[in-house]
């Protein structure tokens, strides 16, 4: 089978369309014949690492496709399901998921839809309910809104019945968001960001802040904070690690701060999170009640292509790859 390989260094980034064996699932796994996946933007960020420290990976962590075996454990799952889910290798023509991570397609999603409908949605999720507490009627900032999640967030904080502020560099995107129920769009970076903010919510502040962009504005995040607000750090697309801030804030208001990754995650907590999202978010996804943004639609062969169009920061929505 065909399957991707991406060396990543300081250098900037290599592909490979390699001929590799078909992979064997695991007990516990199930391989399927993949039919589309996505781009998220984590995997093609530049390493800290000089070329020759780091190796070709098979890329791709994110699906939708067909069964086409199972591994001897898996009960839930049968040869011919549509699925989607997270994957590895998943810019293959085959890949293997573990049957923990995979949802039955609902009835009607197109492949390419459903191959953005996973990932970045759970990410969303996992930091809007069991993260942040998000309640109707609250105050949600997501700093870095025409992200992949920035956009899962949005969908799923309007789906709550939220109120909705985002930030963004590009105000076309800002404006085009507006159509997808945003409440309050500001530039950055512009005037005081934690001053407008105030303004919007006549002092109160935000509940909950989602930071998609990193440690360059965690100490204006935590002054936009309201008593008791909560502060999601997902993303670190400044390349910033250190940031400064006033901790007094955070005592004196009773504030939160929490980190969303899968990298410590183990596979029970996982699949945890899995089925929640399946009770919680998969039903609006199928009844069309969410329906993911998707920017373009590459083929297979165009995958480099289709990571120049994300890194150059000109897409809005999902990036999908046609297997």
């Amino acid at each position: 089978m065909k399957s991707w390989f991406l060396k990543n260094s300081i250098q900037g980034r290599h592909f490979q369309l390699r001929d590799v064996p078909s992979p064997e699932p695991k007990s516990d796994e199930i391989l399927i014949q993949v039919q589309a996946a996505a781009l998220n933007r984590g995997e093609f960020l530049n390493k800290t690492v000089s070329a020759d420290e780091t190796d070709y990976q098979a890329c791709g962590i994110e699906c939708a496709g067909v069964v086409i075996k199972v591994g001897e454990n898996v009960k839930q799952l049968r040869l011919g399901d549509r699925v989607m889910g997270r994957s590895r290798a998943a810019f293959s023509e085959k890949a293997i998921l573990l049957a923990g991570n995979a949802l039955l397609l609902p009835s009607g999603l197109s492949w390419e839809t459903a191959a953005c409908a996973s990932i970045t949605y759970q990410t969303a999720f996992d930091m809007l309910w069991p993260g942040g507490s998000l309640q109707k009627n609250e105050w949600l900032l997501i700093a870095g809104i025409s992200s992949g999640v920035g956009l899962a967030a949005l969908q799923l904080g309007k789906l709550i019945g939220a109120r909705v502020i985002g930030t963004s560099r590009s105000l076309q995107k800002l404006q085009l968001l507006k159509k997808h129920d945003l409440d309050y769009g500001l530039i950055l970076p512009g005037e005081s960001l934690a001053a407008q903010v105030l303004e919007i919510t006549n002092g109160k502040g935000v509940d909950l802040i989602i930071n998609n962009i990193g440690a360059s504005i965690f100490a204006e995040c935590v002054r936009m904070l309201a008593y008791k607000g909560r502060l999601a750090t997902v993303g670190s697309v400044d390349g910033e690690k250190n940031a400064q801030f006033d901790s007094s804030l955070q005592h004196t208001k009773r504030l939160k701060f929490f980190g969303v990754s899968s990298k410590m995650r183990g596979k029970n907590e996982t699949f945890e999170l899995v089925n929640k999202f399946k009770m919680d978010v998969l039903p609006a996804i199928a009844n069309g009640k969410i329906k993911p943004i998707i920017d373009e639609i590459y083929k297979f062969d165009e995958l480099p292509k289709a990571v120049d169009r994300m890194v150059s920061n000109l897409h809005f929505g999902k990036i999908i790859i046609k297997i």
